[in-house]
């Protein structure tokens, strides 16, 4: 709370809710292009390609099922996709003759549920 005034609002950035003012942000570009990803037969990702921009929050809504912890684990690197490619700012890191692992990706995941 503000000594001066006794109001929490005032802790606020002055700068909240400005286009790229997020207390969180991606600070790089990350791009799916086509990626697909298949296991044991069942198709989880078919032709994905998706642009998070640099310095946004960016994002994925769908329901049960529909492989948005799939695309985040092929983008932190923890399962690799069955085609297409993935890239940080224009430079692959996840292809056809490329795989840059999980811990050389500075890219981190956090599950919405703890169990």
């Amino acid at each position: 709370m503000s000594a001066s005034s006794g109001r929490i609002d005032n802790l606020l950035p002055k700068r909240w809710g400005v286009p790229n003012t997020a207390g969180v942000s991606i600070s790089h570009e990350l791009a799916f292009e086509n990626v697909s990803y298949e296991i044991d037969g069942a198709v989880i990702l078919s032709d994905v390609s998706l642009t998070a921009p640099a310095a946004s929050v960016t994002c994925l809504l769908g329901p049960s099922g529909s492989g948005k912890t799939s695309l985040l684990r092929i983008a932190a690197g923890m399962q690799r996709q069955t085609r297409g490619r993935v890239l940080m700012d224009s430079r692959e890191i996840s292809g056809d003759h490329l795989f840059v692992p999980t811990e050389k990706r500075g890219i981190g995941l956090v599950f919405q549920d703890y169990a």
